[in-house]
This record gives structure tokens, sequence and C-alpha cells, in this order.
């Protein structure tokens, strides 16, 4: 979701490349990768998504994305924000807004961390990469009376081409990345 909301403000472009660290300072903590490196790497956004490098998302948002866009985007995909799914006891979730932002949100929100909400927000989301960038939400009611049940779109959280740019790095890890299992 970071790299989709800092391709869709403009911030950064698929093709740029970034000096991650082995560390990061994300507020008062310090971040590294699960894969131990004590090494700079030069990373562009999929290698970022394919390794899951913590350090390297958070340096794309605190070095590039910004607090502004970030925040627009996290709205964007609604994330915060009750679905509207048609099951009883939905709760927004904790997530800062951005006048709520203290030194360590941008970096640690940027790979999952400080932030907590119901994993239908998720499936929302990352539903909406899959679908060209259209939020749909969630229903369990297909059909009433034998009459099929239609619901409106809230709207489009980012571009095609964005979505299309994200949905091809994400294929990378689950080709060859992290998440090879998950294929």
């Amino acid at each position: 979701l970071t790299e989709a909301i800092g391709l869709e403000s403009g911030s950064v472009r698929d093709d740029d490349v970034f000096s991650v660290p082995a560390s990061v300072e994300v507020g008062d903590d310090t971040v590294r990768d699960d894969d131990s490196r004590d090494y700079t790497m030069d990373m562009d956004l999929r290698e970022i998504l394919r390794r899951s490098s913590n350090v390297g998302i958070a340096t794309v948002a605190q070095t590039r994305i910004g607090a502004d866009a970030f925040a627009q985007g996290v709205s964007g995909f609604q994330i915060g924000q009750k679905t509207g799914i048609d099951y009883p006891g939905e709760v927004p979730g904790i997530v800062k807004t951005h006048s709520q932002y203290d030194g360590a949100s941008l970096g640690s929100m940027a790979f999952g961390q400080s932030l907590a909400f119901p994993m239908i927000q998720m499936v929302k989301a990352v539903g909406a990469i899959a679908n060209k960038g259209v939020l749909e939400t969630p229903h369990f009611l297909i059909s009433k009376g034998g009459q099929n049940v239609s619901w409106d779109s809230p709207g489009r959280a980012i571009s095609e081409d964005t979505a299309e740019e994200v949905t091809d790095m994400m294929r990378t890890v689950v080709q060859e990345g992290t998440a090879v299992k998950a294929q």
C-alpha cells in the first residue's frame, strides 16, 4: 500500500533507486530487516517489496513520500474507516490521522506497525489494487428474496496505472521473493 501511495502521489517512480541502509531510525526506534543485512544496498521499489524490506519502505516513506501524501493515501484506501460490511460489530480500528502523527508514525506505519485495523479493511484496500484501483466493500449478502443485491463502489483509491504497476511488483514477491510459498 505504501508503494501504491508513493506512486500515486508522484513522489516516487517504479524505477527510482534508493540507497537502503542496514537500519533506519524511525522516531526513537531503530528498524532492521529480517535478513540481518549489515550493509547498505541499492534497491528499487520492486526489490524493496521482493525482500519485504521494512528499512527500505520506511526510508522511502520518510525521505520521499512524506507525511502529507502518506496520510492522504491511507485515507484514500479508507484504512481506519468502517468498510460498511453487512456484518455487525465492525470497528474502524486504531489509525492515527495526520494531525496525530509523531516522530515514528510515518516510518512505522509505512510497513504496517503503529496501527491496528480489521483485516476486512486490508481485504478492501488490497482488493482495490487487484480491481484496477477501484474500492469495493466486501459483503456477505448476495441475494435477498431471490433477487441479487448490488452494492455501490465507495470510489477509487488509486489510478488504474498505479494499480497495474503495484500488481506487477506484487507478483515478484510470490514468484521469487519472500512469499514464494504463498504463490
